[in-house]
């Protein structure tokens, strides 16, 4: 991967922020797949597509909210963990 192996144990993880948009994305997520599963073809949303949504939404927040801090790797990694089990 493209990412540092070396943790940053001063780095948050588990924010507001990460917690807020992992619970949209798992939502909207669960609903549009339980939508999809009556249909004949089922569409799906691929992994990928959450990181590329998401990233920006936490830049975004990140601008609008500056209290809240830098938009981190960590809280990243907890968002998609968060909408990966919209899949189950």
């Amino acid at each position: 991967g493209t990412c540092s192996n070396k943790d940053r144990p001063d780095e948050p993880a588990l924010t507001w922020r990460s917690v807020i948009i992992g619970s949209i994305f798992v939502l909207g997520m669960s609903a549009f797949h339980q939508w999809a599963n009556y249909q004949t073809m089922t569409p799906y949303i691929a992994s990928i597509l959450v990181i590329l949504l998401t990233h920006p939404l936490g830049l975004l927040w990140q601008r609008l909210r500056p209290s809240s801090g830098v938009f981190t790797l960590k809280e990243h990694a907890v968002i998609l963990i968060m909408s990966n089990v919209a899949y189950m």
